[in-house]
Formats: structure tokens, C-alpha cells, sequence
């Protein structure tokens, strides 16, 4: 479990739920799909109180680098399994790139679960 301080007085959290993700695209192999909760808080939360946090997501799950927890914006608080539910949980996403080989068509229609996109 990390939080994320988006301005003063304000906490959000989050959960890494894969590492070392595997893609097609070679600038995305190693990140991490993460999950970001709707559970705004005034100050850090101790670990011991985690079971409180809203396990809603405040955006669809996003892949990132490890740059939120080199540059400061995550920190990681406590050491929580995966569960199912976790992994229950839909995702996708756009490539905007085309791909190479079109001769691999997906199985079945994939309707998006939502948008979002961070810049640096």
C-alpha cells in the first residue's frame, strides 16, 4: 500500500497489483498496474488502520514506472497481500500505436473501462 499527497492536508492511496508487467510495447515492459482508492484523507493514515480505506477506485487502474516513489510523490506504507478482488477488477488499454502484425485479431470486442492520462 503507498499514498500519494496530491497538496497539503490531502492523501490518497493506492495498491501495486502487478510488477514487472509484460507488453508488446517495450516501453511498458517492468512497470507496475496500480490501483488508486477513493479514500481522501487530512493526514497519513498508520498502517494498522488500512482496513478502514474505501476500496472504490477514484480512477480506472494505471500503469506507471517506479518515478512516483524515486521522485517523492508515493510512499509506501505497508506491505498488503493481493487478493481476488483485486485482481478481479477490469482493465484495458489504448495503444496508440498501430500494431505490427494484424494478422491477430482479438477474441472479442473489449469495451474501455474509462479514460486517463498523466503527463510529466
Amino acid at each position: 500500500m503507498f499514498s500519494l499527497k496530491l497538496e497539503e492536508n490531502l492523501f490518497y492511496y493506492g495498491k501495486v497489483i502487478k510488477v514487472e508487467l509484460e507488453s508488446t510495447n517495450v516501453f511498458l515492459r517492468g512497470w507496475y498496474l496500480i490501483h488508486i482508492y477513493d479514500h481522501p484523507t487530512k493526514t497519513r493514515i498508520d498502517p494498522s488502520e488500512r482496513g478502514s480505506i474505501n476500496q472504490s477506485l477514484i480512477i480506472p487502474p494505471i500503469v506507471t514506472n517506479n518515478k512516483g516513489w524515486i521522485d517523492g510523490y508515493f510512499l509506501t506504507v505497508d506491505n498488503i497481500p493481493v487478493t481476488n478482488t483485486d485482481l478481479s477488477i477490469d482493465y484495458g488499454f489504448w495503444d496508440i500505436i498501430p500494431p505490427i502484425n494484424k494478422a491477430k485479431p482479438l477474441a472479442c470486442v473489449i469495451t474501455p473501462c474509462g479514460f486517463f492520462l498523466c503527463r510529466n
